[in-house]
């Protein structure tokens, strides 16, 4: 059985680049709210050490609609291997999850 909220991370270069694919994910109903915060990363890329500024995302969506987000997020994502972490919610509030899984329903209801 899906959890009924899921929490995927990812990251991007740029607050444009963040507020592009957050709407995106919203406008497709593949998430409920989308969190933008900046961070600074370390990491090796190309056999190199780096580090620079990024946008995470905490994208909130449905157990229901994780494979379709993971898809939209490769279509989408300007990464060439973008971060997809998909982190189980154990437990959310009934009103919040209930929400969740409108906002994120094919078919919305009403």
């Amino acid at each position: 059985m899906n959890a009924p909220v899921l929490i995927v991370q990812t990251t991007v270069a740029s607050t444009a680049d963040a507020e592009k694919l957050a709407k995106a994910l919203i406008e497709r109903r593949l998430a409920a709210c989308v969190q933008m915060s900046g961070i600074t990363s370390v990491y090796r890329w190309a056999g190199e050490v780096q580090s620079g500024n990024e946008i995470r995302l905490d994208i909130k969506t449905s157990g229901a609609r994780k494979d379709a987000l993971l898809q939209g997020l490769k279509e989408l994502h300007p990464y060439q291997v973008p971060e997809l972490l998909v982190i189980d919610v154990d437990a959310a509030g009934e009103g919040y999850a209930k929400w969740v899984a409108e906002e994120t329903a094919i078919e919305p209801a009403g």
